[in-house]
Order: structure tokens, then sequence, then C-alpha cells
């Protein structure tokens, strides 16, 4: 929703995309903008939650191995910009 914040407040400034560049991360709801004006980084959400509760799961249940760092995978829909 930052992202959604961060459009309206530029458009009330007479800035939108293409003149402007935005890049948001997660998603972008709820917006009139074109998905081809904004760059999105997708996040595997549900993945993230599932390995999240896996892990305190094993945690709970004595592990204890060090933290570590997981690595899921994005996506990246970069905006097209026609100049």
């Amino acid at each position: 929703l930052i992202g959604v914040g961060a459009i309206q407040v530029l458009t009330e400034h007479g800035l939108t995309p293409p003149a402007v560049g935005v890049a948001v991360v997660g998603s972008l709801p709820f917006t009139t903008l074109s998905p081809s004006a904004v760059t999105v980084v997708r996040l595997p959400a549900r993945h993230m939650g599932v390995t999240a509760a896996r892990m305190l799961l094993d945690r709970i249940g004595g592990d204890d191995q060090p933290a570590r760092t997981i690595v899921l995978r994005n996506e990246v829909q970069a905006a097209t910009v026609s100049r």
C-alpha cells in the first residue's frame, strides 16, 4: 500500500509514470495505473510464510542450529518505458 500512496502523492504533484520511475516491493493493488507503468518486485508471500513456520516449528522442536539466511526467489516485473 505504500506504493499506492506514493503514486497518489506523485500524481497530486503532476508527476506520473513514466515521467517519474516508480518501483514497489510486494504488489500494487487498488490502482488505476497500468501495471506496465510501475516496476514491481513480487515476493513469494505464501512460500515465505511456510518456510518461516517450518523454521519456527523446528526451533521449538529442539533444533539448535545457528541462525541462517534463507533466500527465496522473487520476480521482477520491470516497467516499460517509452521515451
